[in-house]
């Protein structure tokens, strides 16, 4: 508990110094998440391979909504990327897109150079068998 109250005043101290940081770090964390939430919408859009129904599907509207998500988490992303005020300065630009652009940089080159060569991708508990009967009815919380 106290890390996590550490981590939240160790984020809150750069707006006493200067809200444009302030500004930089709520962006960023909103574009990540954006970003975050986008990304299997993407891939499922994408893959040549279908992707196995869950338990919660929306059937013949799934690409279509799929496609409004991403839209919406390209907008918010330019949105956030936006200065917060006319005309721009370097005490009030929007460093968001800097650091997002750094921190996708890093994490690439970090893939390419490394961590493909360890990394083996998330395992399931679920075997490929799996019936939807072993998962038990949908829409019900099982204890």
């Amino acid at each position: 508990m106290w890390l996590s109250c550490i981590i939240g005043l160790l984020l809150v101290l750069p707006y006493l110094i200067n809200s444009t940081t302030f500004t930089a770090i709520v962006s960023l964390y909103t574009i990540s998440m954006n970003v975050t939430y986008g990304l299997p919408l993407l891939c499922k859009l994408l893959s040549p391979i279908p992707f196995p129904r869950g338990r919660f599907h929306l059937g013949r509207y799934s690409p279509y909504i799929d496609a409004i998500g991403v839209l919406w988490v390209l907008i918010t992303v330019v949105l956030f990327v936006l200065p917060p005020e006319y005309p721009v300065t370097a005490k009030n630009m929007n460093y968001s897109s800097l650091t997002f652009g750094t921190m996708v940089l890093a994490t690439s080159l970090t893939y390419i150079f490394s961590a493909r060569h360890w990394f083996k991708g998330p395992f399931t508990n679920l075997s490929t068998t799996t019936t939807s009967s072993e998962l038990g009815p949908p829409y019900s919380i099982s204890s």
